[in-house]
């Protein structure tokens, strides 16, 4: 029965991270749909978003089915808990690409400079994602507590364009510049969920890996 079980929490765990890489995918391709102002690229993120979620219920039914007919305990059933989790913060995070990418207009009605701070949240944020799935690859709760620090960079980043686009907003009457200037906050506020949901499945690792709830306790994430 315990090989049996294994096995099924190694499919589990392959599923969960085909499932991570694609949704990075849908991250970056939205990001370079806006900076591209790629309609048809954007159409694809939505298009492939229903796969991304169709796949997430498919493998929450599955887990459960692992968990109803093996009953596992200890470090198997911590496995088994934190896909779960991580596959539903995946989802999220595919959901929150699909809002970026339908904030991609046309060139033509770009009135406002992309800012500087947006390639640097968009790198945090997709870097957060492929650190914590590696982080679960090689079972390494050191890189996990890696991920929840950088949370902090990440917010100083944010902090950096609200500001910006915030004085742009009081400065102009420009409706074009307005409503471009609205894009890239709302880009802004994705991504920064997205870093939030990394952090998620950061804090579901090391629940995996040493049964410790980390959540709202910043002393038990200290390297």
């Amino acid at each position: 029965m315990s090989m049996v079980l294994h096995k099924e929490i190694n499919l589990l765990e392959r599923r969960m991270l085909d499932l991570g890489a694609r949704v990075e995918a849908s991250v970056r391709q939205a990001i370079r749909a806006l900076e591209t102002h790629d309609i048809p690229l954007a159409r694809q993120v939505e298009t492939e978003d229903a796969e991304i979620d169709a796949e997430e219920v498919a493998l929450e039914e599955a887990c459960l089915k692992v968990l109803a007919l093996h009953q596992p305990v200890a470090i198997d059933l911590r496995v088994i808990i934190s896909v779960l989790k991580i596959n539903n913060d995946l989802e999220r995070i595919g959901d929150f690409a699909v809002a970026i990418a339908r904030r991609v207009r046309p060139s033509d009605k770009a009135a406002l400079a992309w800012p500087e701070q947006l390639p640097e949240l968009t790198t945090f944020a997709t870097r957060m994602v492929g650190e914590v799935l590696d982080a679960f690859v090689k079972l390494d709760g050191k890189a996990a507590r890696n991920v929840c620090l950088s949370e902090e960079s990440f917010k100083r980043a944010y902090s950096a364009l609200y500001r910006l686009l915030s004085q742009t907003l009081r400065e102009t009457r420009d409706a074009g510049v307005v409503d471009t200037a609205l894009d890239y906050l709302a880009v802004g506020r994705s991504l920064q969920r997205i870093c939030g949901h990394a952090v998620n499945i950061a804090e579901d690792v090391i629940y995996m890996l040493d049964g410790i709830v980390v959540r709202h306790n910043y002393q038990a994430i200290q390297p």
